[in-house]
């Protein structure tokens, strides 16, 4: 008589217990729960940003980086190794470009993005050498850093410029419409 509660029990423990799928559940939706604003990397070190969308649902979207930038606490890094630079003749083949270093930023040397020169017009980060495109007074163009306006093409001039690389704003020198 004893054994009998005894294997119920034991029967019980060896019962399975809630063994199907949760209709529910949506990993992807899970994966997505994030606060505005805030950052990570993704996959193959691409940055992140949470961002709404037109429902006010955020979700998680890639955010641009330059060519060889390296994902940490999801903001665009320098290649290892990159060495510090003032204009892109300081780079050799590569070119000057603007990445962040701590919470600042900073120009290292690394591989060209895109095809377009300093000045020229762009659309996109993508379209430029240096991977970052910014609204002058002109337009779109693409940003060329310098140390003085010798290193600036035609009529542009070595100025302080508003820059932003993942979220983090701040004042680098570029070639500039006067």
């Amino acid at each position: 008589m004893r054994a009998a509660p005894l294997l119920a029990l034991l029967l019980l423990g060896l019962a399975p217990a809630c063994t199907g799928p949760n209709p529910d559940y949506d990993p992807d939706a899970a994966a997505a729960l994030c606060e505005r604003g805030q950052r990570r990397c993704g996959a193959a070190g691409q940055t992140q940003v949470c961002v709404p969308q037109a429902d006010d649902a955020l979700v998680w979207t890639d955010d641009y980086c330059p060519s060889g930038a390296v994902c940490g606490a999801g903001l665009c890094g320098p290649p290892a190794g990159a060495a510090d630079c003032a204009r892109d003749a300081d780079c050799g083949a590569d070119v000057c470009v603007v990445f962040v270093e701590g919470r600042t930023l900073g120009r290292f040397c690394a591989p060209a993005t895109g095809t377009a020169a300093g000045s020229a017009p762009c659309a996109t980060h993508a379209d430029c050498r240096s991977g970052l495109c910014q609204t002058g007074t002109g337009g779109k163009v693409c940003f060329s850093a310098c140390a003085e306006t010798t290193d600036c093409t035609g009529t542009l001039t070595c100025q302080d410029a508003e820059v932003t690389v993942s979220g983090i704003r701040g004042t680098i020198r570029g070639c500039l419409t006067p």
